[in-house]
């Protein structure tokens, strides 16, 4: 190949070479341009906000009910024991469990002849040392006469004195012994210090007991007591119902699904504890249930079940209401700003109830709107839109 040959070889690869870059060059220029026309043909695209559903506060009465849970138990439950030895002689019917006594009836009976015994041997010794001390009296002034005379010495008047001294002493002994043989004659007959109902007995005709020994154990139907454990703040706003109230504050007690009863009861108010609890941190409030125990509540009311007792309360700040899944964390809720912006604001639950919770709060709610929709992210200042823009969830705030 000569030297022109070569050389026109060499600009036929440099053409070819320019060619396919321009040819590139209008390619890529190209899709471009195709690009930026299609996507003018498209929409702009719009930033989405999170969409929420929201509710409406509720303002409540301050007026409101502290409900908590407890034990309906009896004024006083103990143990039946007897206070002399000897061999039971008769027994009650009732002293079975479930069985009734008034006050002062006779559970049961030791063998009295012993104690019997007893008590005729101390009334006769009371009226020998009576006896003697009438005697002694009568020595000791005639003696007191004859010295006033100087027919007798001082020496038998002093005798005369100590002697009727010691028999005022054995009086006193013998009248002390009659009170205890006529205690221990009574303890014979074993009877109810109250109106009572028996949980539980151990005690057969012909038993040998002992003194201390318990044989059954009972306990007070005048009245029940539930003692309740508040928080501080609910106790002090029971309290403040208490000043409100001209009369007893009364109180609602009724079973739980857990009670053994299902008698609806009433109770008042005895007393608000002035100490806090070391461990729950609550302060005790008693509840008396005035006849729970009666006779007409048997089968239907039990000592020692387990109650339902809503207590009226007072609140002196505002109290709003609102449904159950709008509050966060049990502290705060979100409400929304004018422009439809998260704001948080804390709150103190009062009272949480099945479909609501009653709170105070630590802003003015009036007219306010809560959010209802748990959010991915949620923070202050955050931008929302509602998907109900009336609020309206009344249904769940009856």
């Amino acid at each position: 190949m000569n030297a022109a040959e070569k050389q026109s070889g060499g600009w036929r690869w440099t053409l070819l070479a320019v060619g396919a870059f321009v040819a590139a060059l209008l390619i890529y220029q190209g899709a471009g341009w195709i690009a930026q026309a299609r996507d003018a043909a498209q929409p702009a695209r719009v930033a989405t906000m999170p969409l929420v559903e929201v509710v409406s506060v509720r303002s409540v009465p301050q007026t409101h009910s502290v409900i908590e849970e407890g034990f309906l138990r009896p004024k006083a439950e103990i143990d039946v024991v007897a206070e002399v030895a000897g061999k039971v002689v008769d027994v009650s019917p009732n002293l079975a469990p479930g069985g009734r006594f008034a006050a002062g009836d006779v559970m049961f009976t030791i063998d009295p002849r012993t104690f019997e015994a007893d008590l005729a041997r101390a009334k006769a010794d009371l009226s020998a040392a009576r006896a003697e001390v009438a005697r002694a009296k009568a020595e000791d002034t005639r003696q007191g006469r004859l010295q006033d005379i100087g027919a007798a010495a001082a020496a038998r008047r002093e005798q005369a004195g100590t002697e009727l001294a010691a028999a005022r002493a054995r009086l006193g002994q013998a009248e002390a012994g009659l009170i205890v043989a006529q205690k221990a004659m009574a303890d014979t007959a074993v009877t109810t210090p109250f109106a009572a109902s028996v949980i539980s007995e151990s005690l057969a005709l012909g038993r040998f007991v002992q003194p201390g020994q318990a044989v059954a154990t009972i306990f007070d139907t005048s009245a029940g007591e539930v003692v309740l454990g508040l928080l501080p703040e609910e106790a002090r706003e029971v309290r403040r119902a208490l000043e409100q109230t001209d009369g007893p504050l009364r109180a609602s007690v009724t079973p739980t699904k857990a009670s053994a009863g299902d008698a609806p009861l009433e109770g008042i108010v005895k007393s608000i504890g002035q100490a806090v609890d070391q461990r729950s941190r609550t302060v005790p409030v008693v509840v008396e249930v005035p006849g729970a125990f009666d006779e007409t509540n048997q089968g239907a009311v039990f000592a020692n079940d387990f109650v339902r007792v809503e207590l009226p309360a007072y609140s002196p700040e505002p109290l709003y209401a609102v449904t159950n899944d709008v509050i966060r964390e049990e502290r705060f809720i979100w409400t929304l700003t004018d422009d439809n912006r998260l704001h948080a604001v804390a709150i103190d639950q009062v009272q949480r109830r099945p479909s609501e919770t009653l709170f105070r709060a630590t802003e003015d709610l009036t007219g306010h709107r809560v959010v209802l929709t748990a959010l991915t992210e949620e923070a202050e200042g955050i931008e929302v839109a509602i998907a109900n823009p009336s609020g309206a969830r009344a249904e769940t705030l009856q």
